[in-house]
């Protein structure tokens, strides 16, 4: 018997998955600060190619008002599993750092306030 067991608590986690099929449509819809800025993340798809590339994003007062895939510089590169944990508030961007395929290159700051961890909450 251990000495302590009444110190004892059981917790139940749940964990989902999530899979991006439209890295546009999910850009669009994500929170974004509000203020007016501009980003460029790199994800890398292997199951869904076409997801591959690079987004710019920009936007104002909270709202997208344009997003392009382009060859341009990206602030991050991010695989798609990264990206799905990043746009539903699974991880943040600090968290993101550690995991494999994340390589971040500039516009920390802002990225930092884009990518939050939040409650997710599904029902």
């Amino acid at each position: 018997m251990l000495p302590e067991c009444d110190s004892l608590d059981r917790k139940l986690c749940g964990h989902f998955t999530a899979r991006a099929l439209n890295i546009d449509k999910i850009l669009s819809v994500m929170r974004h600060a509000c203020r007016q800025g501009q980003y460029s993340i790199h994800v890398a798809d292997y199951f869904l190619p076409e997801n591959t590339g690079t987004y710019t994003v920009i936007f104002d007062s909270g709202k997208v008002l344009s997003i392009v895939r382009n060859d341009a510089d990206a602030d991050m590169d991010v695989t798609v599993e990264t990206f799905c944990q990043l746009a539903v508030g699974r991880i943040d961007r600090d968290m993101a750092r550690y995991r494999e395929g994340t390589v971040l290159y500039s516009n920390e700051a802002l990225l930092r306030e884009l990518f939050v961890k939040k409650p997710v909450l599904l029902k």
